[in-house]
């Protein structure tokens, strides 16, 4: 990126100049070749790496002759590469006012903008060379990660997608493409841009592989995603987040068993992390180990004492294992850290209700009711939201709602066990026994001795 010129070049470039050298005074000569002379050692010192003894020569060479362009932009790039952007930009500057070829600067002083997080200047000289060279790979793939910096990420894709055009030797463009779609919202894009990274052979393999599991968690192919995961955690065992996300297409296709074995396998690596505790509370409800429950609901509430979510999960393990008042206490607690919590305040209800205080329970069940209702809104692709919404739902008395509420959850996780099990109980107490069985036919399958359970319920129902 950077040309070193001979003698004669550094004579043409210098600006301004009326006379000819042949035509210049001793004196001006004489000056000219100190300057090269200056200018020649601070190129070697540069092809060493010796950046700071470069600046000392090329600071001399323009001390003798201030109208100097290269000097400028080799003392420049001396600074960039010292990391002292603000003074390359100033050099850098200075040389294109002096005459140096306008795209050799636009190549590297948007970095040094770009670095020192001025977007707009940086933007505003890669727009210059593309004027200049539109079909340069570089500018456009410049012009892009620009764009991208500052959450643009319309036009951050449309340039990533013009680069890959012009370069499909790049093997992280798709990826980046990926990264935009992903922000734009458009999932099959992201996934199929991602897959296309990775038969590039993009060195965010482990990322990729994230963005392709991710966008088939949104478009509900679970064992796609779960597959995609896996691979991702093959290449970096510590993304985080891979753990959640795996464990949650484990959890909605009913393999409690493997949802449990991610996180603790993500636990291994971040021990003192609560947010694995709090999941594995829930799965462990889920999974019918309450005791574990309540054990990995006290260690969040340790880590995490002003997260809610520890305290409503050890509600709901107080309450399976019918320690009613220690299920109050929780769910106390955790209203105090969000006193709007839906799911928080139906644990509250259940646990008032098997204390016989009919009026308390009476009040957090209508709360639950009014707060799931808000968050299924707000989040309606959330299975868990829905299946807690149809009970609060049956607990108030409204049937109806409640099967609906079900009937949404199990659309979005239809191996739900639980969910099908109460929708099958909704629909045998309101005297539809024959949509009852349907549930128990489904449940055979997923889990024989709820099935049972149902099948019991609907006979005496």
């Amino acid at each position: 990126m950077r040309n070193i010129v001979l003698f004669f070049l550094i004579v043409c470039l210098i600006s301004g100049a009326s006379i000819t050298v042949s035509s210049q005074t001793r004196k001006e000569r004489r000056k000219i070749e100190a300057s090269r002379k200056l200018v020649v050692e601070g190129d070697k010192f540069f092809r060493e790496k010796n950046y700071r003894e470069a600046i000392k020569k090329y600071s001399e060479a323009i001390a003798v002759l201030p109208n100097n362009p290269y000097a400028y932009y080799s003392k420049a790039y001396s600074h960039y590469y010292l990391g002292e952007y603000e003074q390359a930009i100033i050099d850098f500057s200075t040389a294109l006012e002096q005459g140096y070829r306008p795209i050799d600067v636009y190549v590297a002083r948007w970095q040094a903008y770009y670095w020192r997080k001025d977007y707009d200047s940086a933007l505003k000289d890669v727009q210059a060379a593309l004027q200049i060279q539109p079909s340069s790979a570089y500018f456009n793939l410049a012009a892009a990660d620009i764009y991208r910096e500052k959450r643009d990420f319309q036009n951050a894709l449309q340039y990533y997608m013009r680069a890959a055009e012009l370069d499909n030797t790049n093997p992280d463009i798709y990826f980046y493409i990926a990264l935009c779609y992903n922000e734009l919202g458009d999932y099959i894009q992201q996934g199929i841009a991602a897959l296309q990274a990775l038969k590039s052979g993009t060195k965010y393999r482990a990322e990729s592989w994230f963005y392709v599991g991710q966008a088939a968690q949104v478009l509900r192919k679970y064992e796609e995603a779960s597959q995609a995961y896996e691979r991702a955690l093959q290449e970096k065992p510590d993304l985080k987040i891979v753990y959640f996300n795996l464990a949650e297409c484990y959890r909605i296709l009913a393999d409690y068993d493997r949802a449990i074995a991610t996180l603790k396998r993500g636990q291994n690596l971040y021990p003192n992390d609560g947010d694995f505790y709090i999941n594995l509370s829930w799965i462990y409800s889920l999974s019918d180990r309450h005791q574990d429950a309540v054990a990995a609901a006290q260690m969040a509430t340790r880590l995490l004492p002003n997260e809610q979510m520890g305290y409503t999960n050890l509600c709901r393990a107080y309450n399976d294992l019918r320690q009613y008042n220690q299920a109050v206490e929780a769910c106390k607690k955790a209203l105090e850290i969000k006193p709007d919590d839906g799911e928080t305040h139906f644990y509250l209800a259940r646990a008032y209700d098997s204390l016989k205080n009919k009026a308390l329970a009476d009040i957090s069940y209508r709360k639950a009711v009014e707060r799931l209702l808000e968050y299924t809104q707000k989040n309606p692709y959330n299975s868990d939201g829905f299946y807690l919404l149809g009970n609060a739902y049956f607990a108030v008395d409204q049937p109806l709602k409640a099967i609906e509420a079900y009937k949404k959850c199990i659309e979005l996780a239809p191996k739900f066990a639980k969910a099908r099990y109460n929708l099958g109980y909704v629909y045998a107490a309101t005297g539809n026994k024959q949509l009852a069985r349907e549930q128990y036919s489904a449940l055979l399958e997923l889990n024989p001795a709820l099935a049972s359970r149902l099948l019991e319920a609907i006979n005496k129902l």
